[in-house]
């Protein structure tokens, strides 16, 4: 009889999570997974003729995969694109909130307000065969020697759980 109290005494308390965790280094390998897949994923919208919808829909998809295991994925990309002479700059903003990105090209500057979970574009007309791109948020500052006449991406990538932040830069 006694026994029987003590096991329906334990079965009727609830399992909770420990309260110590090991750290885990999964982290880590999303930020490397990242760094491959996101350039994989434009060129595959690009090969589909997708543009960047199909980047944009990648994202969207990480995010709501991460979130399921408690991580939060949180990026800023760029992307320019030839347009004959001139160039188009399409800015990604999965950060949470409303950004404006800061794109300088070869001295020439644009402030692209870009809305959260979303995408926003300017065009820059005639920019040298190679040009300096300054891509400014936040606290990141960010300069690359591009070619107009290839797609190019920049993705800032911040990954987040609980008190681990790890944070990757992507260019390709």
């Amino acid at each position: 009889m006694g026994l029987a109290f003590v096991l329906l005494f334990f079965t009727m308390v609830p399992h909770r999570q420990p309260l110590v965790t090991t750290p885990s280094s999964d982290l880590g390998y999303l930020a490397r997974n990242m760094q491959k897949e996101l350039p994989q994923a434009l060129t595959l919208g690009l090969n589909e003729s997708a543009g960047v919808t199909t980047l944009v829909n990648f994202t969207r998809f990480s995010a709501r995969v991460m979130a399921e295991r408690a991580i939060n994925f949180t990026p800023v990309w760029v992307v320019t694109s030839n347009l004959s002479q001139d160039m188009n700059v399409t800015v990604g903003n999965f950060l949470g909130a409303n950004e404006t990105v800061s794109v300088n090209v070869s001295g020439t500057t644009a402030s692209i307000m870009v809305a959260d979970n979303s995408t926003n574009s300017s065009t820059f007309t005639a920019p040298p065969a190679a040009f300096n791109v300054s891509i400014s948020f936040r606290d990141q500052n960010e300069t690359f020697v591009w070619a107009r006449d290839k797609v190019n991406l920049y993705a800032f990538v911040n990954l987040t759980r609980f008190s681990e932040n790890l944070q990757v830069n992507v260019s390709a």
